[in-house]
């Protein structure tokens, strides 16, 4: 299956309008991006990994104004009573920073 058919909800533009980003249930990508032509150009980076889980697979994101180079992401619970979400290192119901500049390639 094709990346674009799994993203699904988090999309965000850099702020000097060059770079795309987008999540899938399990991964944030950035691709270079050409606003003139209106494409997005391949290969994607793969920035963080390993987010999964069954129940909210949304990733929304965001680029923080106040601090550049952040990008904060948002992974759901796996349940709407989700006994996971206790514990921080299941990563269930959480927002995290990442800094773009430290994510390298992957």
């Amino acid at each position: 299956m094709p990346l674009r058919s799994k993203l699904n909800h988090g999309i965000v533009l850099s702020p000097d309008g060059k770079t795309l980003y987008a999540s899938t249930v399990d991964k944030v990508y950035a691709w270079s991006y050409d606003a003139i032509e209106g494409v997005v150009n391949d290969p994607n980076r793969t920035l963080v990994a390993n987010m999964s889980n069954t129940g909210h697979t949304t990733r929304t994101l965001l680029l923080s104004n106040k601090k550049p180079g952040i990008i904060w992401v948002s992974r759901g619970s796996a349940a709407n009573i989700d006994q996971d979400a206790a514990r921080q290192e299941t990563g269930h119901s959480q927002l995290r920073a990442f800094d773009i500049g430290d994510l390298g390639e992957n």
